[in-house]
């Protein structure tokens, strides 16, 4: 298993990002943390039913402890994998990849696309949107 640790320079000492779930083999990567230190996204590749890996876009905020999931679709399902975020500055945005088919509507080029969330900083509710990134 991967584990995502950030260093707190006030207690100099490294503190572990707790997993999702302790149930479920979790590898975690990429991680990206806002400019003030209290959030940090990585994704997460977690084994979904019947074996099959995914990974996921998290958001964990190192204040209240509690985890977002970036990157669950309309369905609340993942088909596929999402990787590569990061997160602005002060903790609003992850931009990451994505071949997740839900996430937006009619996404139908099968291919990986670039999108955008917006986090409402774990204070708001469901005030979370997906703007698909257009690239020439």
């Amino acid at each position: 298993e991967d584990d995502i640790f950030i260093y707190d320079r006030e207690k100099e000492q490294a503190i572990k990002i707790p997993k999702i779930d302790s149930e479920i083999t979790e590898y975690s990567g990429d991680p990206s943390i806002s400019g003030d230190g209290r959030y940090i996204t990585y994704h997460a590749y977690r084994r979904a039913d019947g074996g099959v890996w995914f990974s996921d876009i998290v958001v964990y905020d190192l204040d209240s402890g509690k985890f977002k999931i970036a990157t669950r679709g309309f369905d609340g399902e993942i088909d596929s994998n999402s990787e590569y975020p990061v997160i602005s500055a002060d903790g609003r945005f992850v931009a990451f990849q994505s071949q997740v088919s839900d996430l937006v509507v009619d996404d139908t080029n099968g291919t990986r696309d670039v999108f955008v969330y917006m986090n409402e900083l774990f204070g708001m509710e469901k005030n979370e949107i997906y703007l698909p990134m257009i690239l020439k």
